[in-house]
């Protein structure tokens, strides 16, 4: 019988040896890729698909990249009562990072040597294509603020706990008109539409099932209710 996680294992080994990462610092572990700096641990994660792999020759890896903050997870957990967070700042699929599926993309690395090597090859592509540069912009808050609306960095509620965290209230603003811009005025009205609506009642969560199935809305009511929930007052919602 094919040894699969032994293969996957392989691939992990490649990725790790021939990306970049290894000359960059990073550790291979049993529980992935990582580096710590000051208070920011990089990393990757690997997954698989237990159905998907019953199938014979279907060899799943799915690859994840994320970056996180102990300072953050602290203020998460202690300050918000959080305690189920991890102080993650950013995480997708490696290929899904700056692109919204579907598609989700994972890699089917086989049992063959030729697609062995072939997959590969692409998930060390994307780390260098991608994950370098979502490391990058996650530990830059200015360069993170610019580009607040790419998949790696939602969900959006989770940035305006990470703004109040840095003291960066005033930048709240300048986030959600990132948002608005790359998103569009529906946005601007919805955050606006939901903020007096929920000023206007105890039960946030009703006004939210308003938004259910457009996801324009359930941005703007999820934005509109945390607003509210961590006392946080800008031009959209007073």
């Amino acid at each position: 019988m094919t040894d699969k996680p032994l293969i996957r294992n392989e691939v992990i080994n490649s990725i790790f040896t021939q990306s970049g990462l290894q000359d960059n610092g990073f550790t291979l572990s049993k529980l992935g890729i990582y580096k710590k700096q000051e208070d920011y641990l990089f990393g990757l994660s690997f997954g698989t698909a237990i159905s998907a792999n019953r199938v014979e020759g279907t060899n799943i890896l799915q690859v994840r990249a994320y970056v996180k903050n102990s300072g953050f997870r602290q203020f998460q957990q202690e300050k918000l009562k959080l305690s189920y967070l991890e102080g993650i700042i950013g995480t997708g699929l490696i290929d899904n990072l700056f692109k919204q599926g579907p598609p989700y993309i994972r890699y089917d690395v086989g049992i063959e040597r030729t697609q062995i090597i072939h997959q590969s090859k692409l998930i060390i592509s994307s780390v260098q294509k991608y994950v370098f540069r979502f490391f990058e912009l996650s530990s830059n808050f200015e360069q993170l603020l610019q580009n607040i609306h790419l998949p790696c960095f939602l969900p959006i509620e989770r940035k305006l706990e990470y703004l109040l965290f840095l003291d960066r209230v005033e930048e709240i603003e300048e986030m959600l008109n990132s948002l608005i811009k790359y998103y569009g005025k529906e946005l601007e009205l919805k955050i606006i539409e939901y903020s007096y609506k929920m000023r206007q009642t105890t039960n946030l969560d009703e006004v939210l099932k308003e938004t259910y199935g457009d996801m324009i809305k359930v941005m703007a009511g999820k934005i509109a209710k945390r607003m509210i929930e961590l006392n946080i007052d800008t031009a959209y919602n007073v």
